[in-house]
């Protein structure tokens, strides 16, 4: 069992997918035993709490720090500013990193230091992926 954060492009988003393709991707992980972490799922209790984006961030970061691994969900080709602070912080914390990367989309930043990379083309191939197999070999 390892304890992941999921990194992942909020802002501009269409937050029904997030929640289709960030699920799909927790619960498949969680299958195996792994802790997961998904500020995704922290959603509701930001916008009750009236956060801001930069307080959003903060919180996040301190909860990273937790945690051993980070996976980056490469679903678009926009900058994010919350993942270029969670590529930061995972440098800093000397956690192991991940991709899981939607084929055409290249975040040249992320690709530096990473461990293992998921290219997928559809969405229910890469959960097929995550469920039948161990997941990735370095966690």
């Amino acid at each position: 069992m390892s304890n992941i954060s999921l990194a992942y492009k909020f802002t501009g988003e269409n937050f029904k997918h997030l929640e289709y393709l960030m699920g799909n991707i927790k619960e498949s992980l969680e299958e195996k035993n792994h802790k997961i972490f998904c500020s995704l799922f922290l959603e509701n209790e930001f916008q009750n709490e009236g956060l801001s984006s930069d307080e959003i961030y903060t919180r996040c970061a301190n909860e990273q720090e937790y945690y051993d691994n980070i996976i980056y969900v490469l679903d678009s080709n926009q900058r994010s500013k919350g993942m270029e602070i969670e590529l930061e912080k995972a440098i800093e914390y000397g956690q192991k990193q991940f991709i899981i990367n939607r084929a055409g989309v290249f975040r040249p930043n992320f690709y530096h230091g990473v461990s293992e990379v998921i290219t997928f083309q559809k969405y229910d191939k890469l959960f097929d992926i995550l469920k039948k197999n161990n997941n990735f070999k370095y966690i």
